[in-house]
């Protein structure tokens, strides 16, 4: 699924940004993300957040 977001996300750049590819999938990363937060603040029930597992507790270093 991230290859094929991946890719849709380097055609548009590709077809009408006209950025350097790296730039560009950055950029419409960050923007695919903004959408999805507000997306799931709008709608929350729609699914988009996932509780995730906490990590595990690591033994203090000192």
């Amino acid at each position: 699924m991230l290859i094929v977001v991946a890719a849709v996300l380097g055609y548009i750049n590709f077809r009408f940004l006209r950025l350097p590819s790296s730039i560009g999938l950055t950029v419409m990363g960050a923007l695919a993300s903004l959408l999805d937060v507000a997306l799931d603040e709008m709608l929350p029930s729609s699914g988009s957040r996932q509780e995730l597992p906490l990590a595990r507790a690591r033994p203090d270093p000192c």
